[in-house]
């Protein structure tokens, strides 16, 4: 077998891999109780949940449908489980005022404003004070706003 060929057989190999994993039928509430009626013990059922990719509905009610279908304790725990690694998506509420770029609002009223940069100009001093005592004594900075009050006004 040439090189070229092995590689060939290779990709096609893991392009059938891909297609298998793929295609796998998640787990659902339904195929758990089927699982149940069709008496498969509750090791095998918590080998499939931890396993196979899974859609199980975690709701109170499913719960307890799975409970009264003879579902085992270890299989609801199982169930829950697989469920817990799942990102949560929280949806986001419709007509929200929210902006869409980074900064920092103040909320007036019902709207978000932008809170616009202040520019501020930083003064040492008190340097010659400090070199006369030895470092006992040490120096100040001050910020020096461009106008005489700042722009910014909060209420």
């Amino acid at each position: 077998m040439t090189f070229a060929s092995r590689i060939l057989c290779s990709m096609l190999g893991a392009l059938a891999l891909v297609a298998v994993a793929s295609g796998q039928e998640k787990l659902t509430n339904a195929k758990i109780i089927q699982m149940i009626q069709a008496g498969f013990d509750e090791e095998t059922i918590v080998a499939a949940v931890q396993s196979k990719p899974t859609d199980f509905d975690t709701s109170i009610d499913a719960l307890i449908e799975l409970k009264s279908a003879g579902v085992s304790e270890p299989v609801l725990r199982a169930v829950m489980d697989s469920d817990a690694g799942r990102p949560v998506q929280l949806g986001v509420p419709e007509n929200t005022n929210f902006p869409t770029e980074m900064g920092v609002y103040v909320r007036d009223e019902n709207a978000l404003k932008d809170v616009l940069p202040e520019i501020i100009t930083w003064k040492t001093g008190g340097v010659m004070k400090s070199l006369a005592t030895g470092g006992l004594t040490r120096g100040h900075t001050n910020g020096v706003l461009e106008g005489p009050i700042s722009r910014l006004q909060t209420s």
